[in-house]
């Protein structure tokens, strides 16, 4: 798992937060480095997103203990072939987590739907820009 939130900060640094708010409110899960890193420079240096590269269920489980989300944009394969954006939002539903996933599969599209999970393209920066947007000021994070 490798993490950034393209700051000054250094990934396992932590935020000294006095009042418990998490660590990154925002968090993408991909296993590209491509994308996260297209996502890092369009956002730039915005403390309240982190962006985490993961490669299976557990990785990115631990990404999400460790910040403590409340927006998650979430690829749907993080492996090959593999179909653990489903199995990760299944794991976390209910947990007062928004979960956006991002995959270009259709068919894992209508699994999504299905469960309740919005979708977007990862690549529809403008749209994501203003889901955080949003985001950001229903919960006033800075």
């Amino acid at each position: 798992m490798k993490e950034s939130n393209f700051s000054n900060k250094k990934p396992s640094e932590k935020i000294e937060n006095k009042e418990k708010e998490p660590k990154f409110p925002i968090l993408f899960i991909d296993d590209n480095k491509d994308i996260l890193g297209s996502a890092g420079r369009f956002f730039g240096d915005n403390k309240a997103i982190a962006f985490v590269e993961c490669h299976s269920v557990a990785d990115a489980l631990k990404a999400i203990k460790k910040n403590e989300p409340g927006l998650i944009f979430l690829d749907h394969s993080l492996t090959d072939d593999g179909s653990e954006g489903l199995e990760i939002a299944n794991k976390i539903m209910g947990q007062n987590i928004e979960i956006y996933s991002t995959t270009a599969n259709s068919s894992a599209k209508l699994e999504y739907e299905k469960i309740g999970i919005k979708h977007v393209g990862k690549t529809d920066l403008m749209k994501i820009k203003t889901i955080i947007t949003d985001y950001i000021k229903s919960k006033n994070i800075k």
